[in-house]
């Protein structure tokens, strides 16, 4: 991408969670952002404020404020659970600025890439076509050059097809006049909504201790799965994609009950003997934690 971020194919499938025989406990819930009453976002930001993908400045979240391009590669790699780090180039990124780290998972991940001078340019405001570019290329859309918007001739050959692609899955939308605005900066609102339409395509999203799967039929999960809480357990479940048990499982247990895993098993979080197996099969298991992280099988 010639402005920008780059991309990293991934599998896809839907974002709710609707198991049958399903037994979830809800975890302590962090207070709603002040700023968000009678906001058309409130609701998908504070999905994710729960999830901890999102924050603010303390109480606050200022939704119709510009995202920067190093926040929107710390919410990606947040959403996507992206924790391998790669060697930064770029001149404007010194390693104790916060965003250093995201800067090179995201240049690990293969989405991030800079401007022909060297630079990220980290603080500068994210336009609706590099957004598009970002998503359509991690969720691997195909490309669509057949684009409908009053300002079409507006996108430049390195953003179009992805722009086409983003809107036919119906991840980015026009403008009521017809238009796109692809130099046009998103605001965090926005990029919170984008997010969280992009992630339906990747995967779901285990956030509450809890039993999910069904007790007799094998579930077909065509994309990948995060566990993002300690207490979870998977059951008759065939995953075509990844298993990622994320840092914010802490030093809790996961169980996995029949469970196939057909792409990577991902483990950030996890205490010693803490990922439990029963006639369960992961082709692909990779750890990614300073403390010692043993599976278990029953």
């Amino acid at each position: 991408m010639a402005a920008g971020m780059g991309a990293q194919p991934v599998q896809v499938a839907a974002a709710v969670s609707n198991e049958k025989n399903t037994t979830v406990t809800s975890p302590m819930l962090p207070a709603a952002f002040t700023d968000l009453q009678g906001h058309w976002a409130k609701d998908v930001v504070q999905t994710w404020q729960q999830r901890g993908i999102v924050n603010g400045e303390g109480e606050v979240f200022e939704p119709n404020r510009q995202i920067s391009r190093a926040e929107w590669s710390a919410l990606i790699n947040r959403i996507f659970q992206y924790e391998k780090e790669a060697r930064n180039s770029f001149i404007d990124v010194k390693p104790e600025e916060w965003f250093a780290s995201d800067i090179q998972k995201g240049i690990a991940a293969g989405y991030v890439s800079g401007f022909e001078d060297g630079t990220f340019r980290p603080d500068a405001p994210l336009s609706r076509q590099e957004a598009a570019v970002t998503l359509s290329r991690i969720l691997h859309l195909k490309e669509n050059s057949v684009v409908t918007f009053t300002d079409q001739e507006q996108l430049p050959a390195w953003s179009r097809a992805y722009v086409g692609a983003a809107a036919a899955a119906h991840l980015i939308d026009g403008y009521q006049d017809g238009s796109f605005g692809p130099l046009n900066a998103l605001t965090r609102a926005e990029a919170v909504q984008l997010l969280d339409r992009s992630f339906g395509y990747y995967g779901q999203w285990y956030g509450e201790s809890g039993t999910y799967g069904n007790e007799q039929t094998r579930e077909q999960k065509k994309g990948s799965v995060v566990v993002n809480s300690p207490g979870v357990t998977l059951q008759n479940m065939d995953i075509a994609g990844d298993i990622i048990i994320s840092k914010q499982v802490g030093d809790g247990d996961v169980f996995l009950k029949n469970v196939k895993v057909q792409g990577f098993t991902l483990i950030y979080g996890g205490g010693e003997n803490s990922v439990h197996m029963e006639d369960s099969v992961l082709l692909t298991v990779i750890v990614n934690k300073k403390n010692i992280v043993r599976m278990k099988s029953a």
